[in-house]
């Protein structure tokens, strides 16, 4: 598990690098989708929201093991992605 995500951050980070703007995210919730529309890849979407959930259920969020659970809190993809996803006019 540490392997991919080492390689996920320095697949998000490279893809980044590219941006010299913040990513800014008006939701608190996002799934698959909204990720897509920031410039991920569709698998990578996807195992960003299952890492997501993964993390969730360790920390004794038990609703996050459902298999069909979609939407995950945008903080929680911002930690795993190693990027924030600011709100817009959220200066942090």
């Amino acid at each position: 598990l540490a392997l991919v995500l080492n390689k996920l951050l320095e697949a998000c980070s490279a893809l980044l690098s590219t941006y010299d703007e913040v990513i800014t995210m008006e939701k608190e919730f996002v799934d698959y989708k909204d990720l897509r529309r920031l410039g991920f890849g569709d698998n990578q979407a996807r195992r960003i929201i299952r890492m997501t959930k993964k993390k969730l259920v360790e920390k004794g969020y038990a609703f996050y093991n459902g298999k069909r659970v979609g939407l995950v809190p945008a903080q929680a993809v911002a930690e795993v992605i190693g990027i924030p996803l600011n709100k817009e006019g959220d200066n942090k």
